[in-house]
């Protein structure tokens, strides 16, 4: 992980650690590009949800509160093989689940990354 997205990783998991009232439970979800095998993008894929998941944890989210999931290359954006888009499906989305208010999670998102 580039160092900007490492630090935006730690502001965010603060950020959610501190408001964890405003969800049920956050899935990471792990993706991979088309090269490689199968079997081999599934597991880099959940090995990439897991690291994710678990600076969320250590933050203070509840381990209860993270679920994890590896999508290997079932979902690409692009099937380019161009580097720039390798790099676009190379990813971990969050995915929140018995969001109590929408409007402000997403603010507390959008203030993570300004």
């Amino acid at each position: 992980m580039a160092g900007d997205s490492e630090q935006y990783l730690r502001r965010l998991a603060r950020t959610l650690a501190a408001n964890r009232e405003l969800f049920d439970h956050v899935e990471v979800v792990g993706h991979a590009d088309q090269r490689g095998t199968n079997q081999y993008n599934y597991r880099l894929s959940e090995r990439r949800a897991t690291t994710i998941a678990n600076s969320l944890i250590s933050a203070g989210v509840s381990p209860g509160q993270v679920r994890t999931q590896g999508r290997g290359e079932a979902e690409l954006l692009t099937r380019s093989l161009a580097p720039a888009a390798l790099a676009r499906n190379r990813r971990v989305e969050m995915r929140f689940h018995g969001v109590k208010n929408q409007a402000a999670l997403k603010n507390l998102i959008d203030s993570v990354a300004r």
